[in-house]
């Protein structure tokens, strides 16, 4: 029998946001398995979460392209961040970007 730590453990996309963002909003990545969350992108691994929020120097989503080579399935991201389009056209073809209104009173 495996032990518990050698089972790979994951959660849908929809469970973890479901009080940050709507269902629909998600769509057809609602489903998809998440296996951690990470707010520092030094930290992702396969089938993480990247949170991109507003931090005190630096928005996180300039750390989004490095987390999606990482390993991130989603960035979820709020406010605004000076390269944000060039940034969302790098990564929304390969992984899930969802925008969330107040996302660092989320996540805090």
């Amino acid at each position: 029998m495996r032990e518990a730590r050698d089972i790979p453990m994951s959660i849908t996309l929809e469970t973890l946001l479901h009080d940050m963002v709507s269902a629909e909003s998600l769509g057809d990545a609602a489903g998809m398995p998440v296996t951690s969350v990470a707010q520092d992108n030094r930290k992702v691994t396969e089938g993480c979460l990247f949170i991109a929020a507003q931090g005190f120097n630096t928005h996180g989503l300039a750390y989004a392209v490095d987390a999606v080579a990482r390993g991130a399935v989603a960035v979820v991201w709020d406010g605004d961040c000076d390269r944000r389009d060039e940034i969302l056209d790098q990564i929304s073809n390969k992984v899930v970007c969802i925008h969330c209104v107040q996302l660092r009173e989320h996540v805090g």
